[in-house]
């Protein structure tokens, strides 16, 4: 981990008088890395508060009470994502997590717009699609 220093110099001349100089400098203190996360949580990142919570919170009755919807805010919640996009998967997550009390290991969730997490569709690519998919021949009323 590196320290880094930026300084600038600058002057000012009057007439009359010998030139006055001033110094600024910003120290930005170390980062752990400059590399992308990882793809799981590490050890680091976890709250030694958050132990209990976890246990008390995921039990198999609360888990299995969620429907799609609420497996991926609660997963969401958790900052984890499931290695499928089906509620089986999220479920074997969550229930993991609260019987280790613990996220160190699971999958990091990703933001939007990464190729393996689907792409935003853009308006002006909304428009072309809606095109494409007119029946040919018709006119729209």
């Amino acid at each position: 981990m590196r320290r880094a220093l930026l300084a600038t110099i600058g002057y000012i001349e009057i007439a009359g008088q010998p030139p006055k100089a001033f110094i600024h400098w910003l120290l930005i203190p170390p980062r752990k890395s400059w590399r992308p996360l990882e793809d799981r949580i590490q050890s680091w990142e976890i709250d030694k508060a958050e132990k209990g919570k976890l246990k008390e919170t995921y039990n198999e009755t609360y888990v299995n009470s969620l429907g799609t919807d609420g497996l991926k805010k609660e997963l969401k919640d958790l900052g984890l994502r499931s290695p499928e996009c089906t509620c089986l998967s999220m479920r074997e997550v969550l229930l993991r997590v609260g019987r280790t009390g613990s996220r160190q290991g699971e999958l990091r969730s990703r933001s939007k717009g990464r190729p393996d997490t689907g792409v935003r569709i853009f308006a002006s690519m909304s428009c072309h699609l809606l095109e494409w998919s007119r029946p040919l021949g018709r006119e729209q009323k």
